[in-house]
């Protein structure tokens, strides 16, 4: 799910022992979408000024962004 706090948007993963951040917070999130294993997940997220779209483990450990330079955008 995604959740508005203080310092913006972050996608939140629901456990039995409570909310687990898979994302930092950002100004905005799009959308996000689990994969069919659900392991991960892919997210658009407005930073420096315009939406980048990422791949996130589950567990929040890693955050990968399509493409890695956003000037290649």
């Amino acid at each position: 799910m995604i959740v508005r706090g203080e310092g913006g948007e972050r996608v939140v993963r629901a456990t039995q022992q409570g909310p687990t951040d898979v994302s930092p917070p950002f100004d905005a999130i799009d959308s996000f979408d689990v994969s069919p294993h659900g392991d991960e997940i892919v997210f658009s997220a407005r930073r420096d000024g315009g939406f980048d779209v990422a791949i996130a483990s589950i567990d929040g450990k890693q955050v990968n962004w399509v493409p890695p330079d956003p000037s290649d955008e």
